[in-house]
């Protein structure tokens, strides 16, 4: 189940429900990213569908698709950073920084910024969406449309 609780010797459904969906959701944002431009949701489920009861739980899976299919015409999924919630415009910079795979001193150099100040940033978004890592992090992104 994509190696999450390797270091526990876990697997399957030892893993806790939240590492597995967070497995699920790290490999859809990972995929989508590799797509570069040309943005496909559908066919990064189609590509993940092979891996259900081998790399994913199927229950996470099936939500995964739910809440893709929720967004609406998957043709019509946005590209571009949106607000979300109560995020400043440079914490979506820097959430969709994040999401993209950058670290810390690469998002500083992009948004030509110190790492303190990035750090700043990822605290207070980690604070105001309710979450403690930056794989949740990307999940939220990605719900929210941002990436």
């Amino acid at each position: 189940m994509n190696g999450q609780g390797y270091h526990r010797q876990l697997c399957g459904e030892q893993i806790p429900f939240h590492g597995r969906i967070l497995a699920v959701a790290n490999t859809y944002a990972r995929l989508v990213q590799q797509q570069g431009d040309q943005k496909d949701p559908a066919e990064v489920l189609r590509k993940m569908h092979s891996l259900v009861d081998i790399q994913f739980d199927r229950v996470c899976y099936e939500a995964l698709v739910t809440s893709v299919m929720g967004v609406g015409d998957l043709g019509n999924v946005p590209l571009r950073p949106q607000k979300a919630g109560n995020l400043t415009e440079r914490e979506v910079e820097v959430l969709c920084l994040l999401a993209q795979g950058q670290n810390t001193p690469q998002i500083a150099q992009t948004l030509v910024i110190s790492r303190k100040t990035v750090e700043h940033h990822v605290a207070h978004i980690y604070d105001k969406i309710g979450v403690s890592c930056r794989t949740a992090a990307v999940v939220y992104a990605v719900q929210q449309g941002l990436v």
